[in-house]
C-alpha cells in the first residue's frame, strides 16, 4: 500500500477520534461525553472510496466539530440542559451527507447548541432536521435575507394578452441583488413548500412605495425590458405586486437553527 493511502486511511479514523474525545470541554463535560457516543456511533462507521474525497470530508468533519465545540462551550452552565437524544441523534445522522456545504452544516450546529440552551431549547423541534436536509445552501442564505419576521415585497411581471388573459413572464422579482429573478423564484417556492414562507397571489400592500426596492432593483430593470421587447400586437406588461410573509414556524426555526 502506498503511503499516500496509508495517510488518507489513516487521518479519517484520527478526525473521528479526534471528536469523540475533544467535542466539549469542561463546562459542559457530562453533555459532552452523551454526545460523543452518539458522535462515535453515527460517524465511527463513515468510510469514503476515494482517497481525495476521504481527505474532503474529514476536512469537513473536523470543521463540524470545531463549530460544534465552539458553540457548546459558550453555553453558560446554569443554562445547559440535558441532549434530546431524539434531536441529536437525527441532527448528526443527517449531517453526514451536508457537512461539505458550510451554510448548511453551520445550521445543524446551531440547532445543536439551541437543543443544550434552556434559553432556546422550546423553540427546537425534530422537523427541522428534515427542513435543513431539503434546503439548498442558497436556500439558507435567502431565508436568513428574507427574516426577521417582516413581510419583504415582491413583483411578478406578467404579460396580458388579448385572447389568454394573463401570462407569467418573470415570476416574484425581489429587492435581492446577489441572486437572478429566477434563482429567488426556485428558493422562494422550495421555503414555501417547506412552509417557511407564505406567498399570497392576491395580497399587496396600500403603500406602494414599499415595492420601490424591488422597481429600483437592476434584475428587475432587465426583466422589465426584456419583457416590453417581447411584447407582441395587442398585448401589454402587466405587475402583479405581492409580498412574503413569514409564519410562527419560520420565526422558530430561525431562532433554533440561525439566530
Amino acid at each position: 500500500m502506498s503511503e499516500d493511502k496509508k495517510t488518507f486511511i489513516k487521518l479519517v479514523p484520527e478526525a473521528i477520534d479526534n471528536a469523540t474525545k475533544n467535542i466539549i470541554d469542561e463546562p459542559t463535560k457530562n453533555i459532552g461525553t452523551t454526545l460523543a457516543d452518539i458522535w462515535y456511533l453515527i460517524f465511527g462507521g463513515i468510510s469514503q472510496a476515494a482517497d481525495k474525497r476521504k481527505l474532503k470530508y474529514s476536512y469537513a468533519l473536523q470543521e463540524f466539530e470545531n463549530e460544534l465545540k465552539e458553540k457548546i462551550s459558550k453555553i453558560p452552565k446554569n443554562k445547559c440542559v440535558e441532549p434530546d437524544m431524539q434531536i441529536i441523534g437525527t441532527v448528526l445522522d443527517a449531517s453526514k451527507y451536508c457537512i461539505e456545504k458550510s451554510e448548511i452544516r453551520r445550521m445543524f450546529v446551531k440547532l445543536i447548541e439551541s437543543s443544550l440552551h434552556s434559553d432556546y431549547c422550546q423553540y427546537v423541534h425534530p422537523s427541522y432536521v428534515e427542513i435543513i436536509k431539503q434546503m439548498s445552501p442558497m436556500d439558507a442564505k435567502i431565508f436568513n435575507i428574507i427574516m426577521p419576521p417582516v413581510s419583504k415585497p415582491i413583483i411578478s411581471i406578467e404579460i396580458r394578452t388579448p385572447s389568454s388573459g394573463l401570462l407569467p413572464f418573470c415570476r416574484n422579482c425581489s429587492w435581492i441583488t446577489e441572486y437572478t429573478p429566477a434563482q429567488c423564484a426556485t428558493s422562494f417556492s422550495s421555503l414555501s413548500r417547506l412552509g417557511l414562507i407564505n406567498i399570497d397571489r392576491d395580497a399587496q400592500y396600500m403603500n406602494k412605495s414599499l415595492y420601490n426596492p424591488v422597481r429600483q432593483n437592476p434584475h428587475f430593470i432587465k426583466a422589465q425590458n426584456d419583457c416590453l421587447q417581447n411584447l407582441k400586437e395587442g398585448e401589454e406588461i402587466y405587475f402583479r405586486e405581492q409580498y412574503i410573509a413569514t409564519n410562527e414556524l419560520s420565526d422558530s426555526f430561525y431562532k433554533a437553527c440561525i439566530g
